[in-house]
């Protein structure tokens, strides 16, 4: 895939990871509102795009992907139909990816390669698939999508009850990439007209080892609770940076720190979310030290849990 260039949050055109074959359900009528509302309000483009596999067709690897050409028409058709049905405003003529190799990594990168070709700015998976979700639960196509995309991905999870874009939360560290993710936000919710949240879970001493510790700040040794101290003191200052920058872009905005003694920096975003109501989460696929990796644990678990819609975006 090539090197894309990091834009303004514009999502003018979007691909849609869709299964051809799904079968009805209330999930299903709940995701094509939410695409309903995500096109209006975005006046984007909306492209269906299936990739078709033996993996998806339940047929035994390699023994059948010589076949899959002839299921291709049968494919579209079904599309097809189903799009007639749904009625979605701005859709584009849907495309059929025939992917010969049995695994789910490969269809992934097809998929991948095609939103790169006709330049995506980001790609929408619901995980609500048939057959009870073994398919698209994470930890199979949807997770390799979120380990490979370098465009955003935003994922409708299996526990989401409901869309809306009234309050996006945003998690953060305060790292110094991470503003560059935060003004993208920030441009996604001026398009939305939604209120901003800011989500720091302050650093809590995770073992009384480290309380012993002495740590290098501002050029000199500082005891370790002077120096937690002194490092949320700076992400404080911080976000009052960031909440005058929302202001000027005239965006809603509030910060909030999370002291709470909550087990992990996933449940107390979960607990958060669900708490407030919030419709969509956005966050970095990197949290600096916290998660050296997409889906090292904070990621996946949020996208996993949460009852909102999550929004994955590469720093």
């Amino acid at each position: 895939m090539s090197q894309r260039k990091k834009k303004q949050m514009k999502f003018k055109k979007c691909v849609w990871a869709v299964d051809a074959f799904e079968e009805k359900s209330k999930k299903q009528r709940e995701f094509i509102q939410f695409l309903k509302e995500w096109t209006k309000k975005l006046r984007s483009t909306l492209e269906p795009v299936y990739v078709l596999n033996s993996e998806g067709l339940n047929f035994p690897g390699e023994t059948f992907s010589p076949m899959l050409k002839q299921f291709q028409p049968a494919a579209e058709k079904s599309l097809g139909q189903f799009l007639k049905a749904i009625k979605l405003p701005k859709i584009s003529r849907p495309k059929v990816l025939v992917q010969d190799q049995p695994s789910i990594t490969s269809s992934v990168k097809s998929l991948l390669n095609y939103s790169d070709r006709v330049k995506a700015d980001v790609i929408l998976v619901n995980t609500h698939a048939r057959h009870g979700l073994p398919r698209l639960i994470l930890g199979s196509f949807a997770e390799s999508l979120l380990l490979h995309s370098e465009i955003p991905v935003l994922v409708m999870g299996p526990e989401i009850h409901s869309f809306h874009f009234g309050k996006i939360l945003f998690p953060t560290d305060f790292t110094p990439g991470s503003i560059k993710l935060y003004k993208r936000v920030l441009e996604l919710a001026k398009q939305f007209d939604s209120k901003v949240i800011i989500y720091h879970r302050e650093t809590q001493p995770a073992q009384p080892i480290l309380q012993s510790g002495v740590f290098l700040l501002g050029g000199g040794w500082v005891p370790f609770p002077e120096f937690l101290t002194q490092a949320e003191e700076e992400k404080r200052k911080i976000s009052q940076k960031w909440v005058k920058l929302a202001h000027e872009e005239g965006v809603r905005v509030e910060c909030y720190f999370d002291a709470s003694s909550i087990d992990g920096i996933a449940d107390g975003i979960l607990q958060y979310a669900k708490r407030n109501k919030i419709g969509l989460i956005a966050m970095a696929a990197q949290s600096g030290p916290v998660a050296a990796t997409l889906l090292g644990s904070i990621t996946r678990k949020v996208v996993r849990s949460a009852q909102a819609g999550v929004l994955v975006i590469k720093k």
